[in-house]
């Protein structure tokens, strides 16, 4: 991770399980999105949180948008820009100067292993739950989100990470008044 996105912009660990259904969602690590992405998504949990609507996911790109680019043919960071709503108006420009410093983040305990991976059931091939010696359902360990930059969420088109207004409930919707 970059440290601008702690030291600056208040991203704490372990990430909030807001914040990792959206790496979750986009298919991203977390040093794939851009600073100020980190910014509009830290910003939007706090206000929604605290208005007590919650922050939830469809709303969360109803008002934000994914801006995504290549260079020299390569894919470059994800990046969120606000949609008509301008709810940050601190952060309408992109954050520069960010690479310099660079975190090597890893869980060492198993509290910190449990706050990035959840237990799920395992099964065979022909999906039938694998079980141990004792016949009791094994579980395996997965990722709650990516933490490698790798192609997944540049094969989905734009348009599957975006809500638009009318795809939004009744409660969404009157929360994107506020």
């Amino acid at each position: 991770m970059y440290d601008i996105v702690f030291w600056e912009m208040g991203l704490q660990l372990p990430f909030s399980d807001f914040q990792m259904v959206i790496f979750w969602h986009l298919r991203l690590a977390p040093s794939e999105l851009h600073s100020n992405g980190v910014t509009f998504m830290r910003g939007f949990e706090i206000v929604y949180n605290c208005l007590k609507i919650g922050a939830i996911i469809p709303l969360f790109f109803y008002c934000f948008h994914l801006q995504k680019r290549k260079v020299d043919g390569k894919w470059r960071w994800v990046a969120l820009k606000q949609g008509n709503m301008k709810l940050f108006k601190a952060y309408l420009e992109f954050v520069w100067h960010f690479k310099d410093k660079y975190i090597l983040v890893q869980p060492f305990s198993s509290r910190a292993m449990l706050s990035v991976f959840r237990a799920t059931p395992e099964y065979d091939e022909n999906g039938a739950p694998v079980l141990n010696e004792l016949g009791e359902h094994v579980s395996k360990l997965v990722y709650k989100f990516p933490f490698q930059w790798t192609r997944k969420h540049f094969d989905n088109k734009l348009g599957s990470y975006i809500w638009k207004e009318g795809e939004l409930g009744d409660e969404d919707q009157r929360a994107s008044l506020f």
